[in-house]
């Protein structure tokens, strides 16, 4: 992590996929590490609180940087993030001999686990509750 806080924080679960720390097939495949293909993650923007949030960025995947958005969920039952990718994301990756699915996995553990790098100028109070 870099630039600052992450708007994610630590444990939980991936909407829509298999928990932190678990392989695609919900099995102990274990954390994705960079080496699963995904460079770095950049924050590009974040609406919303600490309970639900809207996150746009990009990550890279041979230097090649895609675009997604995600929701972050937080407080109930830990950190979730539900990320998506649009179809020139999708079809990029198909390209390159990768499954979006498990893309989109390791992705969205990356998020969970605050591995990401945010911009210089954003806030904690843009997008988390005050204590």
């Amino acid at each position: 992590m870099m630039g600052g806080e992450a708007a994610c924080g630590e444990g939980g679960g991936c909407c829509g996929g298999a928990p932190a720390g678990m392989g695609p097939d919900g099995g102990g495949g274990g954390a994705p590490e960079r080496g699963a293909g995904i460079g770095t993650v950049r924050i590009s923007d974040v609406r919303g609180t600490q309970m639900a949030a809207e996150v746009e960025g990009t990550f890279e995947v041979g230097g090649e940087p895609l675009a997604f958005t995600a929701i972050a969920f937080g407080r109930i039952g830990g950190q979730n993030i539900g990320a998506r990718l649009g179809a020139e994301a999708e079809a990029r990756l198909r390209e390159m001999g990768r499954d979006p699915e498990e893309t989109v996995l390791a992705l969205q553990q990356m998020l969970v686990r605050g591995d990401i790098e945010i911009p210089e100028g954003l806030e904690r109070e843009t997008f988390a509750d005050r204590p």
